[in-house]
């Protein structure tokens, strides 16, 4: 029996790093254009001045970034319960899913504590959190449960190796979702499928 932190996203607004660098930059950028385009100012030495706060947003933003470089950005959200592999149940919080009750699991781990998103193009971490794995479990009556949960490394499902072929053997789990899972490449999916048949 494994368990993983389930990731609630919060709703609120937050400031991260590329909202408030590229607020300052635009609003920057606007308040030029509306006093030379616009109010028809000539250029004068508040423009030194809004020039220095945008370069200044953009090194502020530099700096911000290599603070977080080995580090992501905080979780925007919060760790609440867990998502519990059995072999006959799932239990998500303090539901139990039986495994007889549901119709289809589907699940999604392609993300983990650490790893490398983004293009570099922001001033947010490129580091992810690991919360963006997602497990869909859909009842027989067509409910539909779907938890995010959080991954450390990226072959913490390797662990529920057995649950999860469990599921396949019930058909629970398409094939192709447990191969993504268990990373089987397609050459090695035929020999798999017989290995576990």
């Amino acid at each position: 029996m494994k368990r993983y932190s389930i990731f609630k996203k919060s709703s609120k607004f937050y400031w991260s790093n590329d909202r408030i660098i590229f607020t300052i930059i635009f609003s920057c950028i606007i308040i030029y254009f509306t006093k030379v385009k616009v109010l028809k100012i000539e250029e004068n030495e508040f423009d030194k001045y809004l020039m220095f706060l945008l370069l200044g947003a953009f090194f502020l933003g530099i700096i911000l970034k290599l603070f977080r470089i080995f580090k992501p950005d905080p979780l925007r959200g919060e760790l609440d319960g867990f998502l519990t592999f059995e072999l006959n149940q799932i239990t998500a919080e303090e539901k139990i899913f039986k495994l007889d009750e549901i119709k289809k699991i589907r699940i999604t781990n392609d993300d983990y504590y650490g790893k490398l998103i983004g293009s570099g193009k922001s001033f947010n971490s490129n580091l992810s959190n690991g919360v963006n794995n997602l497990c869909e479990i859909i009842l027989l009556d067509g409910t539909s449960f779907v938890y995010n949960y959080e991954l450390y490394n990226s072959d913490d499902l390797q662990k529920i190796k057995n649950e999860l072929i469990n599921y396949y053997k019930q058909s629970k789990l398409d094939f192709q979702n447990l191969t993504d899972i268990l990373g089987v490449s397609s050459k090695e999916s035929q020999e798999f499928r017989k290995s576990i048949e």
